[in-house]
């Protein structure tokens, strides 16, 4: 009887032996679907995109705190070209019945200097803040060229920027007594992406080089310092000694092309751009966007210039038109949230502006 038995549990354990190694010995169907799955989404990022409509805003009381709105996209670097990426937005534009007035020159290259203030570590960032200077050049033939000329003035916007509305409108945002003259009022902005939406709760200056002189001498690279151009850099939790300069010591270049103005049904006027950031002459990143104000002027019968408000409905269109640039787009589109985020994550890859 014992041997019987033990021949039954011989007989048991070399069958689950030989299925053991049957299955070693079989493809891992699971594990390549995935590889599948991940190959199809990197090849279709914005018809996914527009399925999931992440980018969408469902309610018009969210819409009612907006001063503006930027939809943007990061566009893969070999993908890019403002040339091929503006006919297809001419496309999508064409089946939403979004008007183009496009400029007499419309892939014409302008250039402005870009730095982000920040500690070492990303540490501004890191509390959600971003602390953005840019001048434009007026004149541009080449990097380091002699004959560059930059514009009479820059401009220098401090932000806070998070997924929650109620926390970014929560911050107090203001500027020192000495630059009050020349300070714009707080703009709620919404920044949408294919992958998601972010409240930025911004404030700007606009110093003239004749009054205020050069960006790089205005301040000391210190919290403290820059405090005297927005005073809530010292409520943030860091300290007022935190030494704050250009992240990476890095002056990016911006080129930048806007080739047209394109209005809603409702008469809005939306701004279109294709971005490209160079960091030490390299190409780094790549964007298309377009923006607008949620209040705008148009003009009425009369020749008068007229006041209107945007309406949630208007801005559905622009939603709208959103989802057939990403459709149109699709595998030129690039994960990411933006070029600002794309900047921290390659200069500080252990931390995020988040």
């Amino acid at each position: 009887m014992k041997k019987l038995f033990l021949m039954i549990l011989i007989g048991f354990s070399l069958t689950a032996y030989i299925a053991a190694e049957g299955q070693q010995d079989e493809p891992v169907e699971a594990d390549t679907n995935v590889e599948v799955k991940a190959e199809d989404e990197s090849e279709h990022i914005g018809t996914i995109a527009a399925e999931n409509s992440y980018y969408v805003i469902n309610d018009s009381e969210t819409f009612d705190t907006l001063d503006s709105v930027e939809f943007k996209m990061l566009i893969n670097m070999d993908d890019y070209s403002p040339e091929q990426l503006w006919d297809l937005m001419k496309e999508a534009a064409a089946e939403t019945g979004v008007v183009i007035e496009e400029e007499d020159e419309p892939m014409k290259r302008k250039y402005r200097d870009v730095q982000y203030i920040d500690s070492e570590f990303g540490m501004v960032s890191n509390f959600g803040y971003v602390l953005r200077y840019r001048q434009k050049w007026d004149e541009f033939t080449a990097l380091g060229s002699a004959d560059n000329e930059h514009d009479s003035k820059y401009d220098i916007t401090i932000k806070f920027r998070d997924s929650d509305l109620a926390k970014s409108l929560s911050i107090p945002l203001s500027v020192g007594a000495e630059f009050d003259d020349i300070k714009k009022k707080p703009e709620m902005e919404a920044d949408i992406s294919p992958f998601g939406i972010k409240y930025s709760w911004a404030i700007k200056v606009k110093p003239k080089l004749k009054d205020f002189g050069e960006f790089s001498d205005l301040f000391e690279p210190t919290l403290e310092s820059y405090a005297r151009l927005y005073p809530n850099l010292l409520n943030i939790g860091l300290p007022a000694d935190l030494v704050i300069e250009p992240v990476g010591g890095l002056t990016i270049l911006e080129e930048k092309v806007e080739p047209a103005i394109m209005k809603l049904s409702c008469g809005a006027p939306m701004e279109v751009a294709f971005s490209m950031f160079f960091m030490n002459g390299e190409e780094l990143v790549s964007e298309a966007s377009y923006d607008f104000d949620t209040v705008y002027d148009v003009i009425d019968a009369d020749g008068n210039e007229v006041e209107k408000e945007m309406t949630f409905e208007d801005f559905k269109q622009a939603e709208a038109f959103y989802k057939a640039v990403l459709i149109k787009y699709d595998n030129k589109l690039n994960f990411g949230w933006s070029k600002t985020k794309f900047v921290y994550d390659t200069l500080f890859p252990e931390a995020t502006e988040e």
